[in-house]
């Protein structure tokens, strides 16, 4: 409010010593400054929890917006990992391993606005960032489409979401679907070609690629090869 205040002043002033047209010029510009410092004081930035669940690590990643603050990745034994059944079965290990870590880095678990997980094997969906709801939750503890790591980063993310009380979700999980009719052909008419890939990490890159080009994504044909050394 200060600085309206000076605006003011200053502007009553010149009216009297330099005419009406300094005063609009001064008004314009004080308007500028105060939407800066308007902006400066009262735009929070975003924190949020990434986990990307993998079969021997898992990886965490906290942003402020789109600011990088730290990554780490935590790698998983096989003894670790042979103790537990079933996938779900990890959770509360994978769970135990991010909050320490957390806490470590002095992290508050409480500070983060928003978690994020990889998406596992649901239904096929299109491209797009879900919600962690009750139905996606149950579809990926079951795992509808088979069992994999990857189902946990919703899992988790859920959970420790509720936990802080914020919101929970997914982005372009392994069963994004969108491909062309053509692109369904098999070679058997009764064995259709389904759609399971990282589109996660496709869906980045090819977007990076986009921005740092200067066009919109939508208006590209580009050919993205994801090349790893393990299953999916």
């Amino acid at each position: 409010m200060d600085i309206v205040i000076e605006a003011a002043v200053e502007a009553a002033g010149e009216l009297l010593s330099a005419g009406i047209d300094a005063v609009v010029d001064k008004a314009v510009k004080h308007k500028s400054e105060y939407k800066s410092e308007y902006r400066r004081k009262h735009t929070m930035a975003i924190k949020s929890l990434i986990i990307n669940p993998g079969s021997t690590s898992t990886k965490i990643g906290v942003f402020e917006d789109e600011n990088l603050l730290f990554e780490e990745t935590l790698r998983h034994s096989t003894e670790e990992i042979s103790k537990y059944d079933t996938i779900f079965e990890q959770k509360d290990f994978r769970k135990k391993i991010i909050t320490d870590l957390l806490a470590e880095k002095n992290c508050d678990l409480k500070s983060f606005n928003v978690i994020v997980g990889r998406g596992g094997l649901l239904k096929p969906i299109p491209s797009g960032t879900y919600a962690v709801t009750d139905d996606l939750l149950e579809d990926l503890k079951v795992g509808v489409q088979g069992q994999h790591a990857s189902n946990l980063g919703g899992i988790l993310a859920r959970e420790i979401g509720d936990e802080i009380g914020v919101p929970s979700y997914i982005v372009d999980p392994v069963v994004v679907d969108e491909l062309m009719p053509i692109a369904r052909y098999s070679g058997l008419e009764e064995i259709p070609r389904g759609s399971i890939f990282h589109a996660l990490n496709q869906k980045a890159v090819a977007k990076r690629y986009a921005k740092e080009a200067g066009k919109p994504y939508e208006s590209l044909r580009l050919v993205v090869a994801h090349m790893r050394t393990a299953r999916l």
